[in-house]
């Protein structure tokens, strides 16, 4: 065996996930690696931070978690791959949010002033199929994920998600390039409530609404709600076949809507989020037998607007629906230019840098609120691979700083409350942070005849402005 023939360097290569064109095109997996794999791992993540870098996602958390995944070819006509996972584990001291999926759903939470650990368990099945028929190759893909998270002191929150993606795409051989269209359905549904077992001192739930404000109204004892949505993305990509060089092009457009229900208040439905986000991508690919390279542009925005209830006065706890106000607005635009790397030689050398700007804005319409900041960033990736005669090793290595160029906050603060206002101070805080952030990882496998066993150790710190953190993940397998 060549020292550089080790087959698995490319499903764990960072080359691949810098033109990774089948994350967002099931089509493209055919063409995605050259190689079969069948791996089992078992593995543990700790993260922990001095300070909350999102305050409703806790200091940090521990899991452990069991995974499988495996791709191969059928007659080379057909390319099934798959993966399953689960993971168990606890958040560490997670306050102002009683909701799973807070990134998803914010600002539309649920949300208590006391906090505490989160226990919380995940299930997550992904697979998929490509099938070339002449010049068309056409993939289906189909994700689900189950999240449960729930605390057993009081506040005792429990959420329970059910998340669906259901996607088909399509490629076309024309000439040196592949063109690529795709569009898939994405079902979600979280039943969520909070409860006490203690009679007396019971923490109210915030029913919030952006930027520290909460629907009072609806506040305090309605502690139990879903959310569903039924969504979709669309997209299109442009791509060079392996060995040739050119442009490549690859833009998707996915649009979310989030209905929140008060189930206590017959099946209320108090407001609505509507999330956007687009992203495009447009470069050069450079290919030669022992050099590749790329050079790109990229766009991405995430676009959020929430539309709240004008309720009538209720009877028998059932309210009458006069209206709807757009109340909440938030826009992040991320701007990028990354080159990329990848040089054979007796070793696999591949070098990623980004450079770009993010701008992020917000505001809540009455009363007037306003968090916004602009962030310029610079990340530097590296990886190092080679297979020896009975074993193979690779090491990675990162470095990402973000320095804040513009940050602006304005609150009423004469109908703000002490407590609200140490949510306020934090959360400008962290939006407004510098951040340096530092990996390196490794990974040694050992070759044996038919079974390969491995063991990977990554480490990455954090430091920012009044914060620091660090993580580690450790994982045990064999691959086939």
């Amino acid at each position: 065996m060549a020292q550089t023939d080790f087959k698995n360097f490319e499903h764990s290569s960072l080359w691949s996930k810098n033109m990774n064109f089948g994350e967002t095109n099931a089509a493209f997996m055919f063409s995605e690696y050259s190689s079969d794999i069948c791996e089992i791992h078992a593995g543990h993540n700790l993260t922990s931070y001095k300070k909350a870098e999102i305050q409703e996602e806790g200091t940090g958390e521990w899991r452990w978690e069991m995974k499988v995944k495996s791709y191969s070819s059928i007659k080379q006509k057909n390319k099934i791959w798959g993966e399953a996972n689960y993971s168990s584990g606890k958040k560490r001291n997670v306050i102002w949010n009683s909701t799973a999926d807070f990134r998803l759903l914010y600002p539309y939470v649920l949300a208590d002033t006391v906090g505490g650990d989160l226990d919380c368990e995940r299930y997550h099945f992904s697979g998929g199929c490509a099938t070339q028929l002449g010049k068309f190759i056409i993939g289906e893909r189909v994700t689900f994920r189950a999240d449960h998270e729930y605390r057993d002191v009081d506040p005792r929150p429990r959420s329970v998600v059910t998340d669906l993606f259901l996607e088909v795409g399509g490629l076309y051989h024309l000439g040196l390039f592949d063109i690529g269209i795709d569009g898939g359905a994405l079902i979600y549904k979280q039943t969520n409530d909070v409860s006490f077992y203690q009679e007396l001192g019971k923490t109210p739930e915030l029913q919030m609404t952006g930027i520290g404000s909460d629907y009072k109204r609806f506040s305090g004892s309605n502690a139990s709600a879903y959310y569903k949505s039924i969504g979709y993305t669309v997209g299109t990509q442009l791509l060079p076949k392996d060995s040739h060089s050119g442009v490549f092009i690859n833009v998707n457009y996915t649009d979310r809507p989030f209905q929140r229900i008060l189930t206590s208040l017959n099946s209320l439905p108090i407001s609505r989020l509507y999330l956007m986000e687009c992203n495009a991508e447009f470069g050069w690919k450079k290919t030669k037998e022992k050099t590749n390279w790329t050079i790109s542009g990229s766009w991405h925005r995430e676009k959020r607007h929430g539309d709240e209830i004008i309720a009538g006065s209720s009877a028998s706890s059932e309210y009458k629906k006069l209206g709807e106000l757009t109340m909440f607005h938030a826009k992040l635009d991320e701007y990028t230019i990354r080159a990329a790397l990848r040089q054979k030689q007796k070793s696999i050398y591949t070098f990623k840098i980004d450079g770009g700007i993010q701008k992020y804005s917000s505001d809540y319409v009455f009363p007037n609120r306003v968090l916004a900041f602009d962030k310029v960033y610079g990340k530097v990736v590296g990886q190092w691979q080679r297979a020896f005669q009975h074993i193979a090793l690779e090491l990675d290595g990162n470095v990402c700083y973000y320095s804040n160029i513009y940050k602006k906050l304005t609150y009423p603060q004469a109908l703000v409350s002490p407590t609200n206002l140490e949510y306020l101070n934090n959360l400008y805080e962290s939006a407004s942070a510098d951040y340096l952030l530092a990996g390196m990882g490794s990974r040694i496998t050992f070759l044996m005849e038919k079974t390969n066993l491995f063991c990977c150790l990554t480490g990455g710190y954090l430091s920012a402005t009044n914060n620091n953190g660090f993580s580690i993940n450790t994982r045990i397998g064999i691959n086939f």
